[in-house]
């Protein structure tokens, strides 16, 4: 029999009928927006304001986290959501509007 426990150190552990695997689970990740953050394209004013209405991650190490925006053009358009990554919505003009 195979296990798979997480949130441990990295290691094979073998008993007599079973084998576990030890994964790690760390977060990769830095999320930059949240579900009703409200932004704008600093490149693509024409799009106008836009709300954040889904934002999901992946559970698997080094998968995606994304964001859906709904602009005031009526598209929505998708946007990496790492901040560590290179392509973050941030890094490719998206601003968060502040609320006071």
């Amino acid at each position: 029999m195979l296990k798979t426990l997480r949130n441990t150190v990295p290691e094979v552990l073998n008993r007599r009928d079973e084998c576990y695997i030890l994964i790690p689970m760390e977060r990769d990740y830095a999320l930059y927006l949240k579900v009703g953050d409200q932004v704008v394209h600093k490149r693509y004013v024409r799009w106008g304001m836009g709300v954040v209405v889904e934002e999901r991650r992946s559970e698997v190490p080094g998968g995606f986290c994304y964001v859906r925006i709904s602009f005031r053009d009526g598209n929505v358009r998708v946007f990496d959501n790492n901040f560590k990554s290179q392509s973050c919505c941030y890094y490719a003009g998206i601003r968060k509007i502040e609320e006071d």
